[in-house]
């Protein structure tokens, strides 16, 4: 039998759901924008030399792990509230606090306080999951 598997922290959450906001972003066949690009029109009928070089956007497709922790984020949103949901994903996306307690209605404190619990719930339910009983960290 190997090591246990060490105990999630807040920063494991995190990184993790930053992982699956950025593969979510990046998954194939999702809607383009709703409004009219002008400035590509413009680009496709620019004279073409050294000055206008082509369109050099590349996609990159998410990798297996990314996928895996998209799922494994998506797991843990179900059982929370939607606010906590919210508040998670804005947050995984890179928004500031203050942004965050607008779109939820609170204020950036509170966003942070509820994020701080919500991570908790999740590293409990995740230790329930894994080892069945609540387990203490492991030094870090």
């Amino acid at each position: 039998m190997g090591e246990p598997e060490p105990v999630l922290t807040e920063a494991d959450v995190a990184r993790i759901l930053s992982n699956a906001a950025w593969c979510a972003h990046r998954l194939p066949g999702r809607p383009g924008p709703r409004y009219a690009n002008v400035w590509l029109v413009l680009m496709d009928m620019a004279p073409v030399d050294d000055s206008y070089p082509e369109d050099k956007r590349i996609f990159v497709h998410p990798s297996p792990e990314l996928i895996a922790d998209l799922e494994r984020a998506t797991e843990w949103m179900i059982p929370l509230p939607v606010r906590g949901r919210r508040i998670l994903w804005l947050r995984a996306e890179g928004n500031h606090w203050r942004y965050i307690g607008r779109q939820v209605g609170i204020t950036h404190v509170w966003a942070q306080k509820l994020w701080r619990k919500y991570a908790q719930e999740i590293i409990e339910r995740d230790q329930i999951v894994t080892y069945g009983q609540l387990r203490a960290p492991t030094g870090s």
